[in-house]
């Protein structure tokens, strides 16, 4: 089921229309990557490039998040 949340992912990071919503969707799948790779000592160098790209869409694209974050 994950593979499937993963491909749906990139699928969608890919697609510029619907990049902000892949990059939701992909975020908590990188962290577990980061963090299963943090604790097994493997190499931090992939994940990192992979989270580095990431977090500069959401920065990039920050005003179309705003409206999940704000409060009524």
């Amino acid at each position: 089921m994950l593979l499937l949340f993963e491909v749906i992912g990139g699928i969608l990071f890919i697609l510029p229309r619907f990049r902000t919503l892949g990059a939701v969707i992909l975020t908590p799948i990188m962290a577990g990557i980061l963090a299963h790779h943090f604790t097994l000592g493997d190499s931090l160098i992939i994940p990192l490039i992979m989270t580095a790209i990431l977090v500069w869409v959401i920065v990039e694209n920050r005003q179309k998040y705003l409206p999940m974050i704000k409060s009524n």
